[in-house]
């Protein structure tokens, strides 16, 4: 009884023993870290002010004093890679230890979603990889997701590395791992990512405000974000009438209230519902534009069942859905960009008539599903198709649902709360893949992307930061109209901005999307063409302040376009050799303008010399601009390097 009271008063004592813990480390600093190998590594931290603080580590001791606000700073002299080591700080009575420590290398990678997808979310492209790979030295910090409207942090609030083991790499970014695995694979080295990326994000929200200041539009968003009381009443707005959205459209729904999730596609009811092509957009089907829900029924004859679980592949859906196998619930999306894979026990399958039921939500705009995606039932190694005719039935209509303030996405606000803080962390460089978010704003991305070049190198106070980025992919439906407008188009080529500074390069990846998704799954190619890069400029010899240049790890950029009569010659960097991609005969996606602006497809081929590029076209005469693959999706381009690497879409005026 005596040994319960003395533990239960040292248990009320705890927190005011805590609170007088005065030795902390950000988040960034903890167990499992990788530090940058050959250059100096700051280490901080707080402890109480004035007092001394000493780090040991291999073997060494530093010393550092804690300024009137608590904060320290030590300096580790360059690094040779390698580990696991232990870190000892020390101030007073009080001693934290580190463990599992690497060095190595470490890069940041930014941006919006497709940087921040994860490997689970393209597990079907990379199956054996998740299940399979392990990699203890590859590591990655993700940072949580904050926003600071009024300063910039100087620490996380939470987050930890983790290594690429089995039970953590479904979680690393997949465009990241792919470049840190190379990298791993060639320097022999430890590598770090840390992952600073937030789905939907545009470039604003990355930048300091002093920078958002020259964007009044941004700058006034800005402004009013820095009022607490205003963000909770638009919050609380927003609430309030999704809430009432839903509550309408639940109250509209017949399929929820009568329970149509448990009717069988035998019962005689279904005789009277209609039929829809699976995949497809119901506009496309005499639905229009509704808003609301569609309850789909589709039968699937089994035979025998012995799988313990089946998964259920439907592609993608828009917005939001609820499925049931022979009535029962086996998994729900709330919004139209995940992929829908559902698992199920297969005990829900029997032997004959099946019947699948999806409840399907349509929030605004164009409702249905996803055409050019796979909607499959997987038992084990058998594959049934799902595509073909459905019956369906409309539960309830209502109004569209109204539109949802992102404050997370404000100008500003994510520099402060998630990049700020990582700038005390030595890093060797800054991956940067964002500007699907920009695309209907494009003639401002140049500048805005200068100025986080800018903002990531002062940040870190490195003038030459190395500063990687991922030319946007194709996307959406392709265009055969010389004279369409394509914001992203225009913001690839705005992205081609930031080749003017050193140290600075861009991954092209105009053959890597997907017409039918933002998010496409080929992310391996990706880190790998990064990977390439920094190769080149950090890695490719033995001194790394002096590697070895590779123009094929390059992709082809145009320089400038002369005109000689009325043919156009397109010289490129780096010097390189150009091809017509295998299997085709003659370039494609080519086209000039003359002084009225107007562009009309033109032939195109390679100069003997294999490096220069010539364009015609009879009905255009003194030719004033050339294009390439100037289109949201111009898949059909087939301008490359001789290592397969493609050209980047460009506009270039015609010197004359």
């Amino acid at each position: 009884m005596m040994f319960k009271k003395i533990v239960g008063s040292l248990l009320l004592l705890l927190p005011g023993l805590l609170l007088q813990a005065q030795l902390k480390l950000p988040a960034l600093c903890s167990n499992g870290m990788v530090l940058q190998s050959h250059q100096a590594v700051p280490v901080w931290g707080w402890a109480s002010s004035g007092s001394r603080v000493k780090v040991e580590f291999k073997g060494h001791s530093y010393a550092s004093k804690a300024g009137a606000d608590g904060r320290w700073t030590i300096a580790l002299p360059a690094l040779a890679p390698g580990g696991p080591y232990e870190m000892k700080i020390t101030s007073g009575k009080e001693a934290i230890i580190l463990k599992d420590i690497l060095v190595g290398e470490v890069w940041v990678c930014s941006g919006q979603s497709n940087m921040e997808h994860d490997l689970t979310s393209v597990t079907e492209k990379y199956p054996s990889l998740l299940a399979d790979s392990s990699y203890p030295r590859i590591r990655q910090f993700k940072v949580p997701t904050a926003y600071n409207f009024k300063k910039p942090e100087i620490s996380y609030q939470s987050g930890s590395w983790l290594a690429a083991t089995h039970e953590n790499i479904g979680s690393f970014t997949a465009v990241g791992f792919f470049f840190a695995r190379r990298l791993h694979q060639q320097t022999r080295e430890a590598v770090g990512i840390i992952n600073i990326s937030l789905g939907g994000s545009p470039i604003e929200a990355w930048l300091p405000e002093a920078v958002v200041k020259k964007y009044p539009k941004d700058n006034n968003i800005l402004q009013k974000y820095k009022s607490d009381s205003l963000i909770a009443a638009i919050e609380k707005n927003d609430q309030t009438k999704a809430a009432a959205w839903g509550k309408a459209l639940n109250d509209k729904d017949q399929g929820e209230r009568q329970g149509w999730q448990q009717i069988s596609i035998n019962s005689p009811e279904i005789k009277n519902w209609a039929t829809m092509s699976v995949p497809g957009y119901w506009a496309d089907q005499g639905l229009g534009y509704m808003n609301g829900v569609v309850w789909l029924k589709k039968k699937v004859v089994l035979q025998q069942i012995t799988e313990k679980t089946v998964r259920l592949v439907l592609g993608r859906m828009v917005d939001a859905d609820s499925v049931f196998v022979n009535g029962s619930y086996v998994g729900n999306t709330t919004y139209l960009y995940p992929r829908r894979r559902y698992d199920f026990s297969g005990d829900l399958l029997k032997p004959g008539i099946n019947t699948i039921t999806i409840r399907l939500v349509n929030q605004s705009g164009k409702g249905g599903f996803v055409p050019d995606k796979p909607y499959a039932l997987v038992l084990g190694k058998d594959t049934v198709s799902l595509a073909g005719r459905w019956k369906y039935k409309v539960g309830g209509v209502v109004e569209p649902a109204p539109g949802q303030t992102f404050i997370r996405w404000g100008p500003a606000g994510l520099y402060n709360a998630m990049l700020a803080p990582a700038f005390s962390y030595a890093v060797k460089g800054f991956i940067w893949y964002q500007g699907e978010s920009n695309a209907d704003n494009a003639s401002e991305y140049g500048g805005k992307l200068t100025a986080l070049l800018e903002a990531v190198r002062q940040g870190w106070g490195h003038q030459y930061l190395p500063f990687l980025v991922v030319q946007l992919p194709n996307f959406m439906q392709q265009s055969f109209d010389p004279n369409k407008y394509s914001g992203w188009a225009k913001l690839r080529q705005q992205q081609q901005t930031i080749l003017q500074y050193p140290r600075t390069d861009m991954a092209v990846t105009i053959d890597l999307g997907e017409w039918n998704d933002v998010h496409p799954y080929n992310k391996r190619p990706v880190g790998e063409r990064l990977f390439m890069l920094a190769e080149d400029m950090c890695y490719g010899g033995q001194n790394q302040n002096a590697p070895v240049f590779s123009p094929m790890h390059h992709s082809p950029i145009a320089d400038k376009a002369t005109c000689q009569g009325d043919t156009v010659y397109i010289e490129f960097k780096p010097d390189q050799l150009l091809q017509i991609r295998t299997g085709d005969q003659k370039l494609r996606r080519f086209a000039l303008a003359g002084a009225d602006g107007k562009y009309k497809w033109a032939t195109a081929g390679i100069q003997a010399n294999g490096k220069t590029v010539w364009v015609y076209s009879q009905n255009i005469k003194n030719p004033k601009v050339v294009r390439y693959a100037w289109s949201d999706n111009p898949i059909s381009a087939n301008l490359e390097n001789k290592a397969g690497l493609p050209a980047a879409p460009f506009e270039l005026q015609v010197t004359h």
